[in-house]
C-alpha cells in the first residue's frame, strides 16, 4: 500500500496524490458503515489496483476537520474581510476565527479593498488581538506582492526586493522585523524559526535566534502546540511551541541518501517515525521515540499488519498503537489490534480504532480512543471498556440502552 493525500472528492471518487502519481480511488465500504467519510486533505493508505485506480484502505488520524467546506488537516485559514461595500460583520470574523483556533488552525485576517477604504476600525480592533492582520487590495496588489505565509504566534514571512525573507511581527503597528533569512520561514516559536528551502532541495533548517546557530533538518512535524524536529546530525527534538520548552531530546541516528523519513508528532513528547525507500517508497522501518529515547521498534510488524499507527497512551503514560489486518476468508473485511510499546497485542477483536485530532471541540479524554467492536462503536478506554457507544443500526435518537 501507498501513503497519499486526498486532493479532490467528486461523485464518490477520491483523487489521492501518492509518490507514484495521482490515483482515482473508491473508499472501502467499512467507512460508510462506521459513519466516516474521507475528506479532502486526509492522509490515507491506498491500495493501487493499476490503471490509475485504487482503494482507500485507511484514514490516518486527522489534525483537524471542518464541516463546511468538508476538509481535514488544514494548517492555515485566511479570513477575507472588508470595510468597503459589502462591510464584513466583526461577529462573523470572530466566529470563524474561534472555530479555526479551537481546531488548531492558524488564522490570518486579510482586509481587502483597502484602496477603497483602509478599514481602520477593523484593523485597530484586530491588531490589538492575537490574530495577524494584513491590509490588501486585490485590485492594485497592495500588501499582496511580498506576503508569503504566516508562521505562528502573530508572525508572517515577507519577500524582500533583494530576494531574502523577513519574518515580521504582525502584532505590532510597524510589523517589526524579527529576523531575515535566505530561505522561507515556515514556523516560529519562542527563540526559534524553522525555514524551508523552496529553491533547491526543499530541506528544512532550524535557526536559534539567540545564538544564530543553524541546524539542517531531515523532517518537521507540527501537531497542536508541539513541533518535532529531526536533525541531520541524528538528534530528534520536540518543543512546546507556546513556551519554547524542550520536551524531548534524543538521538535517532542518521539516515542514508537512499531513504526518506516522515514524522508524526504525538502526545506526551512521542514521535512516530517511518523510514521509506527513496525510490519505491516502501516502508523500511517504523520507530517511536519518546523523552527517554527509543520507545518502540515496530518494523517487524509491517508484514503482519496492513497499516500501523499511533493510538494513545495508557494510564501509565506509555504509548499504545493499532494495527489493521485482513480477516482470513474475506476479501474486504479488516480487523484491528491494539498493541503495547513492545508490539504485543493487548486488545483484539476490534473492527477499527483510531484517535481524534488535536485541539478540537471533539477532543477525546486522556487514554481514550474511538473503536468499533461487533455491532457497536463509540469511545473506549485502554482497558477495553466502553465509555460511550451505540449500535451501528441505531440513529442518534434511538432508545438504546448502550447509546449516547
Amino acid at each position: 500500500m501507498s501513503r497519499g493525500r486526498i486532493e479532490k472528492a467528486l461523485s464518490g471518487f477520491y483523487y489521492v496524490r501518492t509518490p507514484e502519481g495521482l490515483l482515482q480511488c473508491r473508499a472501502r465500504g467499512k467507512f460508510r458503515r462506521e459513519g466516516i467519510s474521507p475528506l479532502v486533505g486526509d492522509w490515507v493508505q491506498v491500495r493501487d489496483l493499476g490503471g490509475g485506480e485504487g482503494f482507500v484502505e485507511a484514514i490516518e488520524p486527522r489534525q483537524n476537520r471542518f464541516a463546511r467546506p468538508a476538509a481535514a488537516n488544514i494548517d492555515q485559514m485566511v479570513i477575507i474581510g472588508s470595510q468597503a461595500i459589502p462591510t464584513t460583520d466583526p461577529y462573523l470574523i470572530d466566529r470563524i476565527a474561534s472555530i479555526a483556533v479551537l481546531k488548531g488552525c492558524r488564522v490570518l485576517l486579510c482586509l481587502n479593498k483597502c484602496d477603497l477604504d483602509p478599514a481602520q476600525e477593523l484593523y485597530d480592533s484586530y491588531a490589538a488581538s492575537a490574530i495577524p492582520v494584513l491590509r490588501v487590495s486585490a485590485a492594485t496588489g497592495e500588501g499582496l506582492r511580498s506576503y508569503r505565509q504566516t508562521c505562528g504566534h502573530g508572525t508572517a514571512a515577507f519577500l524582500t526586493p533583494s530576494g531574502t525573507y523577513q519574518l515580521r511581527d504582525l502584532t505590532t503597528e510597524d510589523r517589526g522585523v524579527i529576523a531575515e533569512f535566505d530561505a522561507l520561514p515556515s514556523n516560529y516559536f519562542p527563540g526559534y524559526v524553522v525555514t524551508w528551502n523552496v529553491d533547491s532541495d526543499y530541506r528544512y533548517s532550524l535557526h536559534d535566534l539567540s545564538t544564530g546557530e543553524v541546524t539542517p533538518l531531515y523532517a518537521v512535524s507540527l501537531a497542536g502546540n508541539r513541533i518535532a524536529l529531526y536533525a541531520q546530525d541524528g538528534s530528534l527534538k520536540v518543543y512546546d511551541t507556546d513556551t519554547g520548552a524542550l520536551l524531548t531530546d534524543v538521538n535517532a541516528g542518521t539516515i542514508g541518501d537512499d531513504q526518506r523519513v516522515t514524522l508524526d508528532c504525538e502526545e506526551d513528547g512521542f514521535v512516530w517515525m517511518e523510514l521509506r525507500d527513496a525510490d519505491s517508497y516502501e516502508i523500511a522501518a517504523i520507530r517511536v521515540y519518546g523523552p527517554e529515547g527509543l520507545a518502540s521498534d515496530l518494523s517487524s510488524l509491517n508484514e503482519t499488519y496492513n497499516y500501523l499507527g499511533y493510538l494513545t497512551t495508557d494510564a501509565n503514560g506509555r504509548p499504545l498503537y493499532y494495527g489493521t489486518r485482513s480477516v482470513p476468508g474475506s476479501s474486504y473485511a479488516t480487523g484491528c489490534d491494539v498493541l503495547d510499546e513492545t508490539g504485543n497485542v493487548v486488545m483484539q477483536g476490534l473492527g477499527s480504532c483510531y484517535s481524534y485530532y488535536d485541539n478540537s471541540l471533539n477532543a477525546l479524554p486522556d487514554h481514550v480512543f474511538v473503536a468499533r467492536r461487533g455491532f457497536y462503536y463509540g469511545w473506549m478506554d485502554t482497558d477495553g471498556n466502553w465509555l460511550y457507544c451505540q449500535s451501528i443500526f441505531s440513529s442518534v435518537n434511538a432508545d438504546d440502552e448502550l447509546g449516547y
